[in-house]
């Protein structure tokens, strides 16, 4: 539980990055990351069966992922929002886009959060996030990738590296852990 992540809400341009292994891909979904006061005023990236798609703020899915998961496999990440337009790049690779992302207050109202919901239950992530990176931008491809290849991350908005804690090193978005348990020996690099 991060709190409200002020500087996304209204936000025309933002990124989310992060790695992500799956124990469990339920058919029926899951919240990765997920933040807003109702299932109309959000930002959810969340797993429908093996692929991960994108809903923001009550417009249905925005953008899927084309390529598939697999179980037990690190992925990282990147959901990136230029004005109505988005990209998931997965392992710093663009996947899929699409368009009809809002500005509407994605994260006011409820918290941002990590592997569940603020306003949805009972489909609680199941695996390991590791990095988990925001900003209050959208990152270029090369960006992207520099991320992925050499670990360079440019001016985040919260960086949560997850190492026995939820402590926001980039600025004041220090989470809440809510039943999380964390691992220093499943790493994704």
């Amino acid at each position: 539980d991060l709190g409200s992540v002020s500087q996304f809400n209204s936000a025309s341009d933002l990124s989310i990055c992060f790695y992500v292994r799956f124990s469990a891909l339920p058919s029926g979904g899951a919240y990765v990351l997920s933040g807003g006061s109702n299932i109309s005023n959000n930002l959810d990236i969340f797993t429908v069966g093996n692929k991960i798609n994108v809903r923001y703020s009550g417009s249905g899915t925005v953008v899927e992922t084309a390529s598939s998961f697999s179980l037990n496999t690190w992925y990282h990440i990147a959901y990136v929002k230029s004005g109505t337009g988005s990209t998931i790049y997965i392992d710093g690779t663009s996947d899929a886009t699409g368009t009809g992302a809002s500005t509407t207050s994605a994260t006011s109202g409820n918290n941002f959060k990590l592997g569940d919901s603020p306003h949805t239950s009972p489909y609680r992530f199941s695996g390991y996030l590791d990095e988990v990176f925001g900003f209050n931008y959208a990152l270029s491809s090369t960006q992207v990738s520099n991320i992925v290849n050499n670990y360079e991350y440019f001016s985040p908005t919260f960086a949560i590296r997850l190492e026995n804690d939820v402590t926001d090193e980039a600025s004041n978005y220090d989470g809440t852990n809510n039943g999380a348990t964390f691992s220093t020996s499943v790493k994704p690099y």
